[in-house]
């Protein structure tokens, strides 16, 4: 438990120092009379015992900032994005540890990089965009977390928006947001094949089903019965 507890700080200090070179959060950098600032936050990292006590530091930075500058446009937008970023960062660290690590590592090649437990790939409908080429991050009763292909932005869709991926999809002849995200998705099933040796891609239009969660991982990469637990 602690090794995971020093891992996820280890990680989080990294999308922290990134967070800290970002010229339109310097205006929370300095501590005040309401908040110890940016500043604060950096110098007291290391005696956070875990993510939690982090978020609670930004959270009430945000609070504060929010309740004296929330006039200020340069300000509410800055608290806005501090929070969403710290608090995306510590969701995707958790979610899997693996992935962001990659993404510290690789940040312009990181999501065509295949984890050791590989991430069931499925086609999600979000808003007005039509299904788009995903990685299954979780599930959480008929909730399913995706992260896309192409802008590699999360979303949280129903299961039933979710289908298991397949060929049905050909690149479109426009060279628009959904043509770089299946060839994206391409390149990631290559390496995929190279690391477990095959991808099976499923029947048209069957839609996810959280109970057969294990069945799909196993039947897609071809692992033997056990090692995706």
């Amino acid at each position: 438990m602690e090794d995971t507890k020093n891992g996820e700080m280890i990680l989080l200090r990294h999308s922290f120092n990134r967070a800290l070179k970002l010229k339109h959060l310097q205006v929370l950098y300095e501590p005040t009379g309401w908040s110890i600032g940016l500043k604060g936050i950096d110098e007291k990292f290391d005696e956070y015992a875990n993510a939690d006590e982090f978020l609670a530091d930004i959270d009430e930075l945000v609070k504060s900032f929010n309740t004296i500058w929330s006039h200020q446009r340069d300000i509410k937008c800055a608290i806005t994005q501090l929070s969403e970023l710290c608090h995306r960062d510590v969701k995707s660290i958790r979610t899997c540890s693996e992935c962001f690590t990659n993404w510290a590592a690789d940040p312009d090649d990181y999501f065509t990089k295949v984890c050791s437990k590989p991430h069931l790939l499925v086609y999600a409908k979000f808003g007005d965009y039509p299904y788009w080429p995903s990685k299954l991050m979780t599930i959480n009763d008929r909730t399913a977390n995706v992260v896309f292909f192409g802008d590699h932005t999360q979303a949280d869709v129903p299961v039933e928006k979710c289908i298991l991926y397949s060929k049905k999809h050909a690149l479109p002849i426009e060279k628009d947001e959904l043509y770089y995200a299946l060839k994206e998705t391409g390149i990631h099933i290559k390496k995929i094949k190279e690391k477990y040796g095959s991808f099976n891609p499923v029947t048209p239009r069957q839609t996810l089903n959280p109970t057969f969660y294990n069945d799909y991982i196993l039947k897609m990469f071809n692992l033997p019965m056990g090692m995706n637990e």
